[in-house]
């Protein structure tokens, strides 16, 4: 199994949502070139991409992977597949 779509199912399962959600992923490029992100520049990134830009209710923090952020955004308003914003890609599941 994928590891985003693993984290998401976890989400889901630890929130008890049955609400939409999805599997979030931001690229390092959003941030300036030498410098490394941390895992709180990803929270920050995922707390502001989920709720300010997605209008989801919650976020989870995310990982490391590669040079990648991947967590998940919870109780999601949309129903679009996959929606872009900036280097992030936010791929909804119900």
């Amino acid at each position: 199994m994928h590891f985003a779509k693993y984290l998401s199912f976890v989400a889901m399962a630890l929130t008890g949502a049955n609400a939409l959600g999805g599997v979030l992923e931001c690229d390092f490029d959003l941030f300036p070139p030498g410098r490394t992100p941390t895992i709180a520049d990803g929270a920050k990134l995922f707390t502001f991409a989920c709720i300010k830009v997605f209008g989801c209710e919650h976020s989870l923090a995310p990982t490391i992977s590669g040079e990648q952020f991947i967590g998940a955004c919870l109780n999601c308003p949309t129903k679009a597949d996959d929606i872009v914003y900036g280097g992030c890609l936010l791929s909804l599941e119900d």
